[in-house]
């Protein structure tokens, strides 16, 4: 719910972007922890696309926790792990 509140950081519209284009962009570092599952997190992402020229993740433990018996599919973080960057 945070991430919706956030304000746009855009600097340019995409369409005014073009290839090789060296100017001003806006990153966002996102530093993990967002959410425990992949849907949740995947639209934290996309979100976050609209509001940033670009998005860094780094996976928190929240990513790659496993909840058993909670309809998570991975067996363990590892594997999660693969289904975050699949993301």
């Amino acid at each position: 719910d945070w991430i919706k509140k956030l304000p746009s950081r855009k600097i340019r519209p995409e369409a005014s972007r073009q290839a090789g284009d060296a100017g001003d962009v806006s990153v966002l570092l996102l530093a993990g922890d967002v959410a425990s599952d992949l849907t949740t997190l995947e639209e934290g992402f996309m979100c976050l696309k609209t509001k940033y020229d670009h998005v860094v993740f780094v996976p928190g433990n929240h990513e790659l926790w496993c909840q058993r018996g909670d309809g998570d599919k991975a067996r363990d973080s590892m594997v999660k792990l693969q289904d975050v960057v699949a993301v």
